[in-house]
């Protein structure tokens, strides 16, 4: 073990037991598609695999996930810093230009409080540092990440298009769950029965669309490649006849389409052989929630995938591939 590996593995032990040690912290579980930002963190996990009967042929799999175990502090029923250790893996031998990199890592997020004003604003930052490992390119070290987007927590008029501009927020909300207050929970399941029906001369915006999307910009270091990049992220989501599928099936948000952007360009010089640019994905999938509050989703879906991104090893590709996927917040 070289002594950046040895001090990098005991930067996490340390921190581990230090928050463990403090009080008022909180423990969870998180999977996710990669541990990189709050943006990353959102998507769900991808697995697809295939194992030939035939003893002689190798198994194929494309796999796009970490697991994290998460410490966090709230204030204001807000999530005010996360402490997280966690361990990923992307792994594609499904395309003609193969991926397979680990990686094992800690970052911290915080919420900044920009303004406290009639429309309050938040900065959302994440820095990560990560010991990471391609096998395809026999390579490993270290990369360092930092990443910030913004978000507002005003709910203008109702109707108001300014609503949709919010950033990782549905909107309009499940409307057929926002039942007014009640006395018992026999009439409260009443009033739920009541407003799952669907009056086709009334319906509400949610019945026909529902509309999610975030963001995230940063800079990147590999640190075995002597690279530096900016880059910018963005994903929207649109759920078409979330509200009525809701009548039906009882979940919200069942359908979905999502089209996410990667842009990234190098700052300096870079003479190696990474692909720097776009990655783009679109798909399509069904999404089951485990409970009410998003924390556990369970997918499956068809992606389409151009392009590369150099933190994961994935060189400049064209496929697509069915998938299942999962997110996880315990």
């Amino acid at each position: 073990m070289t002594m950046r590996n040895l001090i990098f593995t005991l930067f996490c032990i340390i921190s581990i037991q230090f928050v463990s040690a403090q009080d008022g912290w909180k423990k969870g579980v998180s999977i996710g598609q990669a541990s990189d930002n709050s943006y990353t963190k959102s998507l769900p996990a991808q697995y697809i695999a295939i194992y030939p009967s035939d003893a002689t042929s190798s198994n194929s799999q494309s796999i796009n996930g970490f697991v994290g175990l998460d410490f966090y502090k709230t204030k204001n029923e807000r999530q005010a810093i996360k402490l997280s250790i966690s361990y990923e893996l992307h792994k594609n031998n499904l395309i003609d230009k193969e991926q397979n990199v680990y990686q094992f890592g800690v970052s911290i997020g915080n919420i900044f409080s920009l303004s406290k004003s009639m429309t309050p604003s938040y900065l959302l930052t994440d820095i990560s540092i990560k010991k990471s490992e391609d096998k395809v390119e026999d390579k490993k070290g270290m990369q360092y990440l930092a990443y910030a987007s913004f978000t507002w927590s005003k709910v203008y008029k109702k109707g108001s298009f300014l609503n949709y501009l919010q950033p990782n927020r549905i909107y309009p909300g499940n409307q057929r769950t926002n039942i007014p207050p009640t006395d018992s929970k026999k009439e409260e399941a009443k009033k739920m029965k009541e407003y799952k029906k669907v009056d086709w001369s009334n319906l509400k915006t949610s019945d026909i669309i529902q509309i999610k999307h975030n963001h995230a910009i940063g800079l990147e270091n590999i640190a075995y490649e002597n690279l530096t990049m900016y880059s910018a992220s963005f994903n929207i989501e649109v759920y078409p006849f979330s509200g009525l599928l809701y009548s039906a099936l009882g979940k919200y948000q069942f359908l979905k389409f999502h089209y996410n952007i990667s842009h990234r360009n190098t700052l300096g010089n870079y003479s190696g052989n990474l692909f720097i640019g776009n990655l783009i994905k679109k798909g399509i999938s069904l999404n089951y929630k485990i409970d009410n509050k998003d924390k556990t989703v369970f997918s499956l879906g068809y992606e389409h995938a151009q392009g590369g991104n150099p933190l994961k090893g994935l060189k400049d590709n064209t496929f697509g591939q069915l998938t299942i996927g999962a997110k996880v917040n315990l």
